[in-house]
């Protein structure tokens, strides 16, 4: 509309000057719905960047209103981030919703009417989602009550994780969560003891990851834990370990024990076997900042360095692992698929629905 205005209004000094403060109304336009709809919410540049950008280089042609080669220029450029952005715009078609200007019980019933109507696996699922509301609307409303940050926290990864969707999570700023591994609800923060645990193929459940002082109680790594806080081990996994709303109940099991490491309160007693197969039962302490469970947790996805940055990149560089079971079976473990295809790709594939990877990293 910018660029036909110009071409009527050229040669007419007073339009022209009309005309450039029409070019502001993109970029006023854009600042009023960054007011309206996004201020508090940290995620608006992934799906609205596209509009943003739009909105600022429709002020690149203002300098050269009435200057012919200047203004073909900075106009055909202007176009073409239009066309592009526009085109990556529709295509994405992101659709957001800013509930944090509500308070915690309107945001929480806001939350579920969204998830209600928008989530793709409700009906496969077989999700009740009133039935969820009304299952945490009570801990919301004692967390308004208490202007308990949090509580509601709480709530709202509890609801999520009753979703078992890896794709449905609660972003915090609780740093100890967001180093970790795996996304933990604020009721479960991990403790630590001094000790990981792992389940072997036969049940047993082992000590890993054991710090000096552990081992000065006699336990070490391989050594097997019979009882944890008076409980049978393999009970304890199963009644103790909270919810982590994991889509695959195998996989969940399968880290029962180490999410297990971590639960309890300032003192538990562990029982374990010593050297002689006899029972013993100590008292451990919780030790402060969890670091053992991270440990287990990062060897168990193959991770190699401890806290270094470019973790995910080293675990994709060599991402799969290989044993053989006997003479004349083996297996390849996959650990994680990664394409170098890049961005021009991925949104190709994601409007035809041809997600066909030909990056270097890909294993059949």
């Amino acid at each position: 509309m910018l660029a036909v205005l110009h071409h009527k209004w050229k040669g007419d000094k007073k339009k022209i000057r009309l005309w450039r403060g029409l070019c502001f109304l993109p970029a006023v336009i854009a600042a009023v719905h960054v007011f309206i709809y996004l201020v508090g919410f940290p995620l608006f540049v992934v799906g609205f960047f596209p509009l943003y950008v739009t909105a600022l280089f429709a002020l690149l042609p203002i300098p050269f209103a009435k200057r012919k080669i200047g203004y073909k220029i900075t106009a055909v450029l202007a176009g073409l981030v239009t066309c592009v952005m526009g085109f990556y715009y529709i295509g994405m078609s992101p659709d957001y919703f800013n509930h944090t200007k509500e308070s915690y019980t309107e945001s929480f019933h806001s939350l579920v009417q969204d998830m209600d109507e928008h989530y793709v696996l409700k009906e496969w699922k077989e999700i009740n989602f009133a039935a969820l509301e009304d299952k945490y609307m009570p801990m919301v409303i004692e967390a308004e009550q208490e202007q308990n940050e949090e509580k509601f926290t709480d709530a709202v990864m509890m609801f999520c994780s009753e979703l078992h969707d890896g794709h449905v999570h609660v972003v915090t700023d609780d740093k100890a969560r967001i180093e970790g591994c795996i996304s933990y609800t604020v009721s479960y923060k991990p403790r630590e003891y001094g000790l990981a645990m792992v389940q072997l193929d036969n049940g047993d459940v082992i000590a890993v990851c054991t710090t000096a002082d552990v081992q000065k109680l006699g336990i070490k790594d391989g050594t097997v834990i019979t009882k944890w806080n008076g409980k049978d081990i393999l009970t304890a996994c199963a009644e103790e370990v909270p919810n982590l709303g994991m889509s695959v109940k195998e996989n969940a099991e399968r880290i029962a024990a180490i999410v297990l490491s971590g639960v309890g309160g300032d003192t538990l007693d562990v029982s374990f076997l010593d050297d002689n197969g006899t029972e013993q039962t100590v008292t451990l302490k919780d030790l402060g900042d969890p670091h053992t469970q991270l440990e287990a947790f990062r060897l168990y996805r193959h991770f190699e360095k401890l806290g270094a940055e470019d973790e995910y990149d080293s675990l994709l560089a060599e991402n799969f692992s290989t044993k053989m079971l006997d003479d004349k079976c083996g297996y390849l473990r996959i650990t994680a698929e990664s394409s170098d295809d890049g961005l021009y790709d991925i949104f190709i594939g994601y409007m035809t629905g041809n997600h066909a990877c030909k990056g270097k990293r890909d294993v059949p």
